[in-house]
C-alpha cells in the first residue's frame, strides 16, 4: 500500500489480522450519513480503512467530508461516484478491494458492481440494504400514468416524513429507483459481479421482505435495527463476524423468531406489481431480463463513459 497512515479519511494499520492482512476497505454510508473527515471506525486490524465520500475526492485523490446533503443523490450518481474512488484507489495501489455498504449506500454499491464489470473488488457486505426494491410504480409530478393516485399519497407520505426528521431528499432516491424498477429489482436475484457478496440484515427489516424472496446473496439476521450497524464512528460487533465469515452469536430460536417475523410483516405487504403495467418500464422488461441481459440492461443505462485521460479500455 502506498496510502499515508496520516491521510485524511484513511485509517492507518494496527495489529494485522491474517483474513484481511493488506485489505483495503471502502466504507459506503447511506442516504442522510455526514462525514466529518475523521478517521473511519476500525473494523478490524489489518484493513486499511477508507470512507467514501458522495462530495468526491480531492486533487490527492481523498475523500472530501460530507454533509447530510451531499447525499442526496440519484443512484446513477452514486455508483458513478464509487467508480471514481474505487479508480483511485487502484491508482493509488490498494490491492485487494473489500466494500462494505450500509442502506442506501448497498444499493449504489450494486448499480456500480453491476454496470463495471471486472470491477477490482474481492469481496462485498452489506449491512441494512433496501430488501425487495421498486415493489410500487407512480410516475413524475405532473406527468399522469399507473399509480399516479398513489404518487399523490406518497408524496404527501413524504412530506409527512420531513416533518419527522426524514430527509427532505428522500423522493430523489425513491424516483431514482423506480426509473428503471424491473433492472433494480433484480439486483437480488442475478449474480452482479464475480466478488463474493454477504448481506447482514436487522430484525427490523426482515418484517418488509416478501416471504418468497430469493435472493443470489446470502442473508444473515442480526437482532439490531436499521441504521445501528455501522456510521462514521462505530461498528457493530456482528458486521465484524460477517466480513471475517464467522457465525453470529445468536441462540437457537433466533431463526424460528426470524421466520415468524417475515410471515407477519407478509400479511401487510401489497401483492408484487405487474412489470408492465408502467409504461416507463415496458422498454426493460421487453427485453426479455434473464440475468445475461439484465447486467447488460444495467451497464446501458447506469455506467458511467470514462474520460480518456484517466486510462485503460473501460472502467474498473
Amino acid at each position: 500500500m502506498t496510502i499515508a497512515p496520516s491521510s485524511r479519511g484513511i485509517r492507518p494499520v494496527h495489529d494485522v489480522h491474517p483474513a484481511v492482512l493488506g485489505s483495503t476497505l471502502l466504507i459506503v454510508l447511506g442516504l442522510d450519513s455526514e462525514w466529518t473527515g475523521m478517521a473511519p471506525p476500525l473494523a478490524l486490524p489489518g484493513f486499511q480503512e477508507v470512507m467514501f465520500s458522495y462530495r468526491g475526492l480531492n486533487a490527492h485523490d481523498l475523500p472530501l467530508p460530507y454533509p447530510r446533503a451531499a447525499t442526496h443523490l440519484p443512484l446513477r450518481e452514486v455508483a458513478d461516484k464509487i467508480a471514481n474512488q474505487v479508480r483511485a484507489l487502484v491508482r493509488r495501489g490498494a490491492n485487494p478491494i473489500w466494500v462494505l455498504a450500509d442502506s442506501e449506500g448497498s444499493l449504489g454499491t450494486q448499480i456500480y458492481l453491476a454496470s463495471h464489470p471486472g470491477a477490482p473488488v474481492q469481496r462485498v457486505v452489506f449491512t441494512s440494504p433496501e430488501v425487495a426494491p421498486a415493489q410500487v410504480y407512480y410516475p413524475p409530478r405532473n406527468q399522469s400514468g399507473w399509480g399516479v393516485v398513489s404518487g399523490w399519497v406518497l408524496r404527501g407520505w413524504y412530506k409527512y416524513l420531513e416533518t419527522m426528521g426524514w430527509p427532505k431528499a428522500l423522493e430523489i432516491v425513491m424516483r431514482s429507483v423506480l426509473e428503471h424498477g424491473p433492472l433494480v429489482a433484480r439486483l437480488e436475484r442475478c449474480p452482479m459481479s464475480a466478488a463474493p457478496h454477504e448481506v447482514l440484515l436487522p430484525l427490523d427489516t426482515t418484517v418488509t421482505m416478501p416471504f418468497g424472496l430469493r435472493s443470489w446473496i446470502p442473508i444473515k439476521v442480526a437482532g439490531l435495527t436499521h441504521g445501528t450497524m455501522i456510521s462514521a464512528t462505530k461498528f457493530n460487533s456482528e458486521v465484524r463476524r460477517v466480513l471475517l465469515r464467522e457465525p453470529l452469536q445468536q441462540s437457537r430460536w433466533w431463526e424460528a423468531a426470524t421466520w415468524l417475523g417475515r410471515a407477519v410483516g407478509a400479511s401487510f405487504q401489497l401483492p408484487p406489481l405487474n412489470e408492465r403495467l408502467p409504461e416507463a418500464w415496458r422498454a426493460d422488461v421487453g427485453q426479455g431480463l434473464d440475468c445475461r441481459q439484465t447486467r447488460e440492461a444495467i451497464r446501458r443505462n447506469f455506467a458511467q463513459a470514462v474520460p480518456a485521460h484517466l486510462g485503460g479500455e473501460g472502467t474498473p
